[in-house]
């Protein structure tokens, strides 16, 4: 049975690095948690350690209808994924410590900001106790990431327990399944390049993807967010390519449901397995 697994990357307005964060778009929150309801979708939610630690009441909503959604872990926040590997470690230990702190348990999912991660971020994850994670696009991203060598399918990294989950990409481009792409060609367009689909799809939104018009003009964007989302910023524009998406899916026989739901179904002995230098390339 073909399944869809919509994962939510729970951050500030646009990811931005800067100190002075927005939280614009989750004014919009309960508008996305009833069409969550209405249309019995799952979502896994990737929450920065900043917001389990200084924002909790931004969680209240979905903790209220937490049968709809699973919440994992999103490092702590932004700021340190191009600095010093001290500094990217750091960010992970203290997105951990926040997380156990407010859900008085590990997470059992980890994902890295941007899709950026190394090995010795990952090699942390490990000793930390953390077994699974959804930290690639395997797909092409200039100044962040060439990962046109990453697997599609889930992997393991040999000698160890720990999972990746990749992002699911569309046709032979390699294309995100990932609603900023949807917007930036028009569902129309994109839905194009949706063929010889996977019958598991990790789907990837934040919530500035389906409202940036609570943001667009309230936030610190730089030029190039904003030549980015002028386009979906239009009032109703980036959540009705939403809704276009999952009545696709719908139609091609997905259903919806949390990571939990698929850990339970991946056979790790039978996975294929990954050195470290295949991932990263030394």
């Amino acid at each position: 049975m073909n399944k869809i697994y919509i994962t939510l990357d729970f951050e500030e307005d646009y990811g931005s690095p800067g100190e002075e964060k927005t939280y614009f778009c989750h004014e919009k929150s309960k508008e996305l948690i009833e069409f969550v309801k209405q249309n019995d979708l799952k979502i896994t939610l990737f929450i920065t350690g900043e917001i389990t630690e200084k924002y909790k009441h931004l969680l209240t909503p979905y903790l209220n209808e937490a049968s709809y959604f699973q919440f994992e872990q999103h490092a702590y926040n932004h700021e340190d994924v191009f600095g010093s590997i001290e500094r990217k470690l750091e960010n992970i230990k203290k997105g951990l410590a926040s997380y156990e702190a407010f859900f008085s348990r590990k997470p059992q999912i980890y994902r890295a900001p941007f899709g950026m991660i190394s090995q010795k971020e990952i090699e942390l994850l490990i000793q930390s106790g953390i077994t699974y994670g959804s930290n690639f696009f395997p797909s092409y991203f200039p100044g962040r990431f060439n990962n046109l060598h990453i697997p599609t399918d889930i992997f393991k990294y040999q000698n160890s327990h720990f999972v990746e989950i990749p992002f699911s990409v569309a046709s032979r481009f390699r294309l995100p399944i990932a609603v900023s792409y949807m917007q930036l060609l028009g569902f129309d367009l994109y839905k194009k390049f949706l063929t010889n689909l996977s019958p598991t799809i990790n789907f990837n939104l934040h919530l500035h993807d389906l409202f940036p018009e609570s943001a667009f003009h309230r936030a610190n964007l730089t030029i190039p967010q904003k030549i980015a989302y002028y386009k979906a910023s239009r009032k109703g524009y980036a959540f009705s390519i939403f809704k276009q998406a999952i009545t696709f899916f719908k139609e091609k026989g997905y259903t919806f449901e949390l990571f939990s739901d698929l850990i339970k179904t991946i056979d790790t002995i039978s996975i294929k397995e990954k050195t470290f230098d295949e991932i990263f390339k030394k």
